[in-house]
C-alpha cells in the first residue's frame, strides 16, 4: 500500500522535500504497476496512477527552475523505463518521446492545475484569497515577491 497522503511543505513555502518524496513514491508505484502489458496500456496506467501520485498537492508548490527540471527528468525517466532504455545507451530525450509517441506534459499539467486552483480561490471571498492577493495587514516580508504564484500563472497564460 502506498501512502499518498504524505505532504511536506516547509514554512518558507518551498516544495523540494515534498517533490522528492512524491517522486520516490511514484517510482516505487511505477515499478510495482508495470508488468508485461501493451505499451498503450502502460501509458494509461502511468497517467492515471503515477502522475496522480507525483502531482498530489502540486497546486501549492512554489516551483523554481530546479524543481521544474526535476519533474521533467522524472517524466523522461518514466518514458525511458517503458521502452527499457538505459541511461548508458545515450538516447536523447526527443528520441525517447518519439519512441513512446508522447510529448512532455507533466509541467503543463501542473500549470493547468495551478490555474484552475487560482481561479477557484479568486472566485470566492475568503482568507485564502486575501493571502493570494497579498491583502494581509502587517509589514511585508523579506525576499521574493508574494505575487510570484500569480505572476507565474499570468505569464504562462499570456503565452497560451
Amino acid at each position: 500500500m502506498i501512502n499518498q497522503s504524505l505532504s511536506i511543505v516547509l514554512s518558507d513555502g518551498y516544495c523540494e522535500k515534498d517533490m522528492r518524496s512524491r517522486i520516490a513514491i511514484a517510482k516505487q508505484a511505477f515499478m510495482n504497476e508495470t508488468g508485461k502489458w501493451d505499451i498503450e496500456l502502460k501509458k494509461i496506467i502511468i497517467k492515471c496512477t503515477v502522475w496522480s501520485i507525483v502531482l498530489y498537492g502540486a497546486v501549492t508548490w512554489t516551483m523554481m527552475q530546479a524543481d521544474q527540471e526535476r519533474l521533467s527528468a522524472f517524466e523522461m525517466w518514466v518514458w525511458g523505463r517503458i521502452e527499457k532504455i538505459s541511461w548508458i545507451d545515450r538516447v536523447t530525450s526527443d528520441e525517447v518521446l518519439q519512441r513512446v509517441q508522447e510529448t512532455r506534459s507533466i509541467l503543463d499539467t501542473v500549470r493547468q492545475c495551478k490555474l484552475r486552483w487560482i481561479g477557484h480561490i479568486l472566485r470566492h471571498d475568503s482568507l485564502l484569497r486575501d493571502i493570494v492577493e497579498s491583502r494581509m495587514i502587517g509589514k511585508a516580508t523579506r525576499g521574493q515577491s508574494t505575487y510570484q504564484c500569480l505572476a507565474t500563472s499570468q505569464a504562462k497564460t499570456a503565452g497560451l
